[in-house]
């Protein structure tokens, strides 16, 4: 990691953010094949072209006709016994090993815990749950202070929650809701902690994957960042605030939505575009690219 300031953030985090884009890869449902599933199972009479103009948010409340509680039990139903090959198993293996801390994914499903080595069944999932607080706690209803931690001793957060409790996956403008209020008072604890800590000339101390994507240096692959990801946007808004020195990598495979990446420019990431890295026209050949990438910029700022 890279030295900075002593005696207030001595290591700076190196930490991924991963989006469904490497379950794509490997031929598992997109949003639109969901919803067109919950479009066939509720009977709604909207057409899918007429859902699909809505943000993530609303899509998924149409198409279930607001039964988004129902729908995130029988996903993690579906999920919790996903079969990996083993050419999936190898390619996930190599995101373990590039040189983060840090590994934030916003996909429920434990396909990188399984390339890991960890059984499936979400009874095993829950029983390899650490936290940085009591997991009876308060903060059990998000997944902002919980992770498994890999063999390797990186931390995996489920930012968006996980197959392991239902209810912590985010889906629907309640969730999404209630998850941004909980980011929001964790960005203000974590500032307030943060500038003690310089005026004290005291070590920050690492509570959530909130306090990592806001001090850290942070390469997100695979993660679409539509701008219904309120609790993403918001976090990068107070991350340019509050920790101008640290940096986002943002890599696209195809530059392809104007106003996100003019959004991403604005709150200071860098768009790291495929074809600069020599991507060739399949998504794994982006993919492998953008690892290299990562663990060149990551692997140099390791002490």
């Amino acid at each position: 990691m890279k030295k900075t300031e002593p005696g207030i953030l001595s290591n700076r985090p190196q930490c991924l953010l991963l989006g469904n884009g490497i379950n794509l890869l490997f031929k598992d449902p997109s949003w639109e094949m969901l919803i067109r599933d919950e479009l066939n199972k509720s009977g709604c009479p909207l057409p899918y072209e007429e859902i699909k103009s809505m943000p993530a948010t609303m899509q998924i409340v149409a198409a279930t006709g607001d039964t988004v509680d129902n729908q995130m039990k029988a996903l993690a139903g579906k999920l919790a016994v996903q079969d990996l090959t083993q050419e999936r198993i190898a390619f996930l293996r190599k995101v373990l090993e590039l040189p983060v801390d840090d590994i934030m994914t916003a996909n429920y499903s434990f396909e990188l815990e399984t390339a890991d080595g960890m059984k499936q069944g979400r009874k095993q999932y829950s029983s390899r749950l650490q936290g940085t607080f009591d997991l009876q706690a308060k903060h059990k209803a998000f997944r902002l202070y919980q992770f498994y931690e890999t063999g390797m001793g990186k931390r995996i957060w489920h930012i968006h929650g996980d197959i392991a409790k239902p209810d912590t996956m985010l889906m629907g403008h309640y969730y999404y809701a209630k998850q941004l209020k909980a980011v929001q008072e964790c960005i203000a604890k974590t500032v307030r902690r943060y500038k003690t800590c310089q005026r004290q000339s005291e070590e920050f101390r690492s509570y959530s994957w909130v306090d990592q994507f806001l001090t850290g240096d942070v390469y997100i692959l695979g993660l679409g960042m539509y701008l219904c990801e309120s609790d993403l946007w918001y976090l990068l808004c107070c991350k340019k605030r509050n920790f101008p020195d640290t940096s986002v990598f943002f890599y696209d495979k195809e530059c392809g939505d104007q106003t996100i990446s003019t959004m991403l420019r604005t709150y200071g990431a860098e768009i790291i575009d495929g074809k600069a890295l020599g991507a060739a026209g399949e998504y794994i050949d982006f993919y492998e690219c953008a690892m290299a990438d990562i663990k060149s910029r990551a692997g140099g700022k390791r002490s």
